[in-house]
């Protein structure tokens, strides 16, 4: 792809843009780098999922100091009981989690960590290939990539289904007497 090529492309689909950089600055980290880069990106994808579906008085949730859609993991649920996320995405989420606190609490940790490797031979949203085997940071990548271009895409469309408060005709009288 050229250049030009490129940026008519990301003209057509801005919601794309920050998806080619994750792909260049996940390149240029560590592996706990790329990992709590990448799973960063997944919590942001889901928040922005979450704001363009949920009724707009309820941003002010993500915002507020321990806020009940405050984690990751909270993020993820509620996508997933709202129907925004699929249970495989969910799964998969669930272990980008686990490696992220891996590598954020252990010092001396790498994707050869047999936890890593166990966590890892979890996943399922890339298959790869039987003849080709990846180092796990590499299997990892393809993994999380995978799920955030899924999940970028899924924000440019769910706004089209934004919920909305409902009126449900029923009046609040107030009972003070007059």
């Amino acid at each position: 792809m050229t250049t030009d090529q490129f940026k008519e492309f990301i003209k057509k689909n801005p919601h794309l843009k920050d998806y080619y950089w994750l792909l260049a600055e996940m390149r240029k980290e560590s592996p706990r780098g790329a990992v709590l880069i990448s799973c960063s990106f997944v919590e942001d994808q889901l928040q922005k999922i979450l704001k363009s579906f949920l009724v707009e008085t309820s941003i002010k949730m993500f915002e507020e100091e321990n806020s009940v859609l405050g984690t990751l993991y909270a993020k993820a649920a509620i996508a997933l009981s709202l129907g925004l996320i699929n249970q495989d995405e969910y799964d998969e989420i669930k272990i980008f989690r686990k490696i992220r606190n891996q590598f954020a609490h252990i010092t001396k940790i790498n994707f050869d960590d047999p936890e890593i490797v166990r966590l890892c031979k979890k996943l399922k949203l890339f298959i790869m290939p039987n003849d080709i085997v990846l180092p796990w940071f590499e299997y990892y990548l393809m993994t999380v990539t995978v799920l955030i271009n899924g999940l970028m895409n899924r924000v440019a469309h769910v706004s089209e289904k934004r919920l909305k408060i409902i009126d449900w005709g029923i009046e609040y009288t107030s009972l003070k007497k007059s």
